[in-house]
């Protein structure tokens, strides 16, 4: 018998723990990612609209590439990691 393929995972909503490590691509590609969702009492972190910010709002982290629609940086963001 051959080998069966598996689906790869799809993820939609990652939600960040207090001990997830967050790096630049700590997310993958994020094509199918949705929302990026903190846990309560995440200090280093933000989540507005499900896009991650570091705590001040002046780097943007993370964008979900499975987002869809107009997003609009605020002009505080003065950084958009790689």
């Amino acid at each position: 018998m051959g080998k069966r393929s598996q689906s790869p995972t799809v993820l939609r909503r990652q939600k960040v723990s207090l001990s997830f490590p967050i790096y630049s691509g700590a997310f993958g590609d994020g094509s199918s990612l949705l929302e990026i969702a903190l846990e309560d009492g995440q200090e280093n972190f933000q989540s507005l609209d499900g896009v991650l910010f570091n705590s001040d709002f002046k780097t943007l982290l993370q964008f979900p590439g499975g987002k869809v629609g107009h997003s609009i940086v605020s002009e505080i963001v003065n950084r958009i990691d790689d």
